[in-house]
């Protein structure tokens, strides 16, 4: 199986008082999803911060479809908790500036972003600024910006966090099935148990800047999964791994 992501040894620090990351170990297989949870200050962030190349591991090595990363790299695409939007530009202007800056047309790329606004259901607002924007809203607009390049990786940091229950269980959904449809590889960091579960084919558990326990989740796939006796047991799984290294 063609491994996506590969991290060997990877360590970073921001002080010599507490390293953020110690010794990661990782591989995430092509076509599948990832998702990264433990509690605050763990190195969950600085870990996909070192995956989108933001931050340069002190040690160890880092590579994506077997190329060492040395900057962003060229086949992702990232999702930030704050949209990260421009606020003078319209939906339609944002999603499409990806394309704008590999010399693509307005005109020509009309046809290709408005699709991808219609199948993430927010066409009619194409024309509308990020100020007059629902949370929900924003953070479509900035799934449509990573996926109108096509990425075959997508990094996402706490990205459903801010939003409301319904609104994030919608855009889990969304995640999921594009991750289903377009075989995308994910790697999400998330606080939540639910949804580590939920878009985790894997479930890597942190604890001070350490991989505590790597959990394959044998129900990963389904759009009704929160509905299942399995998605609870699962989610209890989770939580004692988390309670078990907290008392560590």
């Amino acid at each position: 199986m063609e491994q996506a992501i590969i991290l060997e040894n990877v360590s970073y620090s921001y002080s010599q008082e507490k390293p953020a990351l110690m010794g990661i170990n990782l591989q995430v297989p092509s076509h599948s999803s990832c998702a990264i949870i433990g509690p605050s200050g763990c190195g969950k962030t600085t870990l996909l911060y070192a995956l989108a190349g933001f931050i340069k591991p002190q040690a160890g090595h880092i590579s994506i479809f077997g190329e060492t990363l040395d900057a962003f790299p060229k086949e992702a695409g990232i999702i930030l908790q704050d949209y990260a939007l421009f606020p003078w530009k319209t939906v339609f202007d944002n999603v499409f500036l990806g394309l704008k800056l590999q010399g693509k047309t307005r005109k020509g790329a009309e046809e290709h972003v408005a699709h991808l606004l219609q199948k993430l259901g927010i066409y009619e607002l194409r024309s509308k600024y990020p100020h007059e924007l629902s949370g929900g809203e924003k953070q479509r607009t900035a799934i449509a910006r990573s996926l109108i390049l096509d990425p075959k990786i997508l990094l996402l940091d706490e990205a459903t966090s801010a939003l409301d229950e319904m609104t994030k269980e919608e855009l889990q959904n969304l995640l999921l099935e594009i991750q289903i449809e377009r075989r995308t590889t994910i790697v999400q960091v998330t606080h939540s148990i639910p949804e580590a579960v939920f878009l985790g084919q894997k479930i890597v558990i942190m604890q001070q800047g350490k991989i505590q326990k790597i959990l394959e989740n044998p129900i990963f796939g389904d759009l009704y999964l929160r509905n299942q006796p399995e998605f609870f047991e699962m989610c209890a799984k989770v939580r004692e791994h988390l309670q078990e290294g907290a008392s560590l």
